[in-house]
């Protein structure tokens, strides 16, 4: 999803989507959600361990994280 994979650090996501709509804490284990680009990240000790692209994304929320993504 947008150059981010399984194995990926926390800081990487952030610094690719920027700030997440909501965060969820569980032990050690982490979901973040980024509502406006229907994307759902799992994360374990500040490592993705999962993914999750869900319907319902809009296109005026999506479209300003996907060219954050883009730039290099």
């Amino acid at each position: 999803v947008l150059g981010l994979r399984v194995g990926d650090s926390e800081d990487k996501v952030w610094l690719k989507l920027g700030m997440p709509s909501r965060q969820v804490y569980r032990g050690n284990d982490k979901t973040i959600h980024y509502d406006d680009m229907g994307l759902v990240f799992f994360l374990t000790r500040y490592t993705v361990t999962g993914m999750e692209v869900h319907r319902g994304a809009s296109i005026p929320g999506y479209l300003p994280r996907a060219l954050w993504a883009m730039l290099p």
